[in-house]
């Protein structure tokens, strides 16, 4: 029987998935890729600045608008749409399962959903996110790896630094941030900053504004390398094959961990 997989998460948890399921010799043919309608514009954005992501995926409406599902995260675990939502997911779910398996992205919250749906299979459950789906679609994780193309070794090569964050508290300071360009530029290297929509503090650098996907594959495609606190650049540069260090506060959540910087030890604490 063909299995429905259904993203229903973040934008860097779907990204995640398209680059190894990319890879995967047999996705086509043994799976029907779903997923909520706030994830097309990233897809159509990708499809657009990688021509080589053929992959077919179908959006359905599940309620999902400006936040993530609530019963997947613990930001928007108890809120006023939870139920609705559930609701709407669950007619998607009963109809896929008419004749597929269904199976969702990750094991979180799956007791909630087990309260209105049978209980499915899920990707990823625990340890590192390619990890899991590396293990699920039989993609070898050698082909995960990339060669940083020797312009990232040459003097003046372009860095680009997001130093936002979804999470406050993983965010790049003005402080950091300054220690950054300092050791970038002592390196021979162009550093650039990219905020989304405003900046909020001046900088010893240029700075890029973005305030859309395209936008966001642009800069990322321009750079030879992404410095970025928050996880999805990171995930869209291990996507797009650029030298990427991802900054993490206090500790490293290995979970998230990209194959590039497991390889290239290129996962920092600040």
């Amino acid at each position: 029987m063909k299995k429905s997989l259904l993203f229903l998460r973040s934008f860097g948890d779907f990204t995640i998935a398209l680059g190894v399921i990319s890879k995967s010799k047999s996705t086509s043919s043994a799976y029907r890729l779903i997923a909520s309608v706030h994830l097309e514009p990233l897809f159509h954005a990708l499809t657009q600045h990688i021509p080589t992501l053929q992959l077919k995926v179908e959006f359905v409406d599940v309620g999902i608008r400006n936040k993530i599902l609530g019963a997947f995260t613990n930001k928007f675990l108890i809120n006023a749409e939870s139920l609705s939502e559930l609701r709407r997911l669950k007619d998607v779910v009963d109809e896929l399962a008419r004749d597929s398996e269904v199976m969702f992205e990750q094991s979180r919250r799956q007791w909630i959903i087990r309260i209105l749906m049978p209980s499915q299979g899920c990707i990823h459950a625990h340890g590192n996110i390619y990890d899991s789906y590396s293990n699920h679609f039989n993609v070898d994780e050698n082909e995960l790896i990339f060669q940083a193309p020797s312009s990232s070794n040459r003097s003046q090569s372009k860095v680009i630094i997001f130093p936002e964050s979804r999470k406050p508290t993983k965010q790049l300071g003005p402080a950091t941030v300054d220690c950054l360009i300092r050791e970038l530029k002592s390196e021979g290297k162009s550093p650039e900053l990219a905020f989304y929509k405003t900046q909020p503090y001046s900088a010893d650098a240029e700075v890029n504004l973005h305030d859309s996907f395209s936008d966001l594959l642009e800069l990322i495609q321009s750079a030879d390398e992404v410095v970025t606190a928050d996880s999805l650049p990171g995930h869209l540069a291990q996507l797009m094959e650029k030298p990427h260090r991802v900054y993490y506060p206090r500790s490293i959540d290995s979970e998230w961990v990209t194959p590039y910087s497991k390889r290239n030890q290129t996962a920092l604490v600040f």
